[in-house]
């Protein structure tokens, strides 16, 4: 599981065909480097896996500086 609010994926194994279990908890700034400090929220978005690979996804990004209103698209280079 992804969580919405930490840095960190749970996982949860299915012991049988109505229980979880072996409850695990991993902190994604042990694997990789996090662009902001570890006790801010990552908001994992969606999990996919593929051979041994686990990726994710999050919904926030670098924030962008505004343009201003009075620069023309020329002076913003487009």
């Amino acid at each position: 599981m992804g969580s919405n609010e930490t840095s960190t994926i749970e996982r949860l194994y299915l012991i049988d065909t109505n229980n979880f279990g072996d409850y695990q908890h991993f902190r994604v700034a042990k694997f990789i480097s996090l662009p902001v400090p570890e006790t801010e929220e990552i908001n994992i978005e969606g999990l996919a896996c593929t051979d041994y690979y686990l990726w994710f996804v999050g919904s926030h990004s670098y924030k962008r500086k505004k343009p201003k209103s009075n620069n023309s698209q020329e002076s913003a280079g487009r």
